[in-house]
C-alpha cells in the first residue's frame, strides 16, 4: 500500500513538472534595432531591422516587412526563414522604393515558434 502511494505520488509530480514546464515555455520577439536610409537624390535606399527573441524557445521568423501607412514607400524584400535562439539577434536588410525622407514607416515582424505558436512585433522607424 506505502509502494503504491509512492508511485502514485511520483507519477503526480512528474506530470505536474512537465506542465510546469510547457507552461514556462513561451515564444516573444521585440524590434529592437530599425534603420531606413534613402539614397541621395532618389527615392530608393535600403533598411536594416533587428529582432531579438525575447521568449524562452527558438522561432523562425517569417515576415518581416516596412511599409508606409500612407501607401508612399515600402521594403519588402527581406530574407525571411531565419530561426533566431532565445536571447539572441538577428538583423535582416532589404532595399527599399518610394522612400521620403521624414516620412514614418511600420514595420512588422511575425514568425513561429517549433510549437507553432505565433508571435508578432510592431515598429516605426523614420526614413532619414
Amino acid at each position: 500500500m506505502i509502494i503504491a502511494t509512492i508511485a502514485i505520488s511520483a507519477l503526480v509530480w512528474m506530470y505536474a513538472s512537465s506542465q510546469a514546464q510547457t507552461l514556462s515555455r513561451s515564444a516573444s520577439i521585440e524590434i529592437v534595432d530599425a534603420q531606413i536610409v534613402a539614397a541621395t537624390g532618389g527615392d530608393s535606399g535600403k533598411a536594416l531591422v533587428g529582432v531579438k527573441n525575447t521568449g524562452s524557445v527558438a522561432v523562425t521568423i517569417t515576415k518581416v516587412e516596412a511599409t508606409d501607412p500612407a501607401g508612399g514607400g515600402s521594403c519588402t524584400s527581406f530574407t525571411t526563414g531565419t530561426t533566431i535562439n532565445p536571447g539572441d539577434v538577428a538583423y535582416f536588410s532589404s532595399t527599399c522604393t518610394g522612400l521620403q525622407p521624414g516620412k514614418r514607416m511600420t514595420i512588422i515582424v511575425e514568425g513561429s515558434s517549433a510549437t507553432n505558436e505565433k508571435v508578432s512585433a510592431l515598429g516605426l522607424a523614420v526614413v532619414m
